[in-house]
């Protein structure tokens, strides 16, 4: 029927909410702008950049594919809930809180680019932890990939986390900087012996 349009009941980082739209409107657009939620990045658009990555249903998906009709009962993970759900707690132990960005984007875009404006919090996260994400375009879709990864394994393999990285364009071409991060993370803690003083 021309017109038709979805009520949709989804479970959007652990709270249900309502949406209506029509069927094939993306859930990009429902994100970004239906709910204002703008974690969630528009890169390529055709499901080859990983910026718009989010968990649908437990499985790691490109928001700019998804068409509103999939998401019936869907349940959704963004990374707009990054500082507050625990499925983010071992990615948040390597990149920090939600100020991790060198900046944000803006909406309008420059000769098809997004403009990058200053992030208020990023001098001092840049000092805690340096080197991440240059520009920090590709973090969510850094995040949310690596969060999926250690949803299956706590403790991935090099050549693991690799792999998930490569799903991720970087205009910056800091993959490695964030390999090393990772693999950093993902070393034991040693205990520091006690010295015992001598008296005299």
């Amino acid at each position: 029927m021309p017109g038709h349009r979805l009520k949709l009941k989804i479970m959007l980082n652990e709270k249900e909410i309502l949406v209506d739209c029509l069927p094939d409107r993306r859930l990009i657009d429902i994100l970004r702008i239906d709910l204002e939620l703008k974690g969630t990045r528009e890169g390529c658009s055709i499901g080859e950049c990983g910026a718009c990555l989010v968990l649908l249903n437990g499985t790691l998906v490109n928001a700019c594919l998804v068409p509103a009709f999939m998401l019936v009962d869907a349940e959704l993970v963004t990374i707009d809930a990054y500082d507050e759900l625990k499925l983010f707690a071992p990615v948040r132990k390597i990149f920090g809180p939600d100020s991790h960005t060198a900046g944000e984007y803006a909406d309008q875009r420059s000769n098809g680019r997004p403009v990058l404006q200053p992030g208020k919090h990023s001098v001092q996260h840049s000092i805690q932890y340096p080197g991440t994400f240059p520009c920090g375009f590709c973090s969510s879709g850094v995040k949310m990939a690596l969060s999926a990864l250690f949803l299956s394994n706590l403790k991935p393999g090099r050549q693991e986390v690799r792999e998930t990285l490569r799903g991720i364009l970087c205009r910056c071409a800091s993959y490695e900087t964030v390999e090393e991060q990772v693999m950093g993370s993902l070393l034991p803690t040693k205990k520091k012996s006690a010295r015992r003083l001598r008296t005299q």
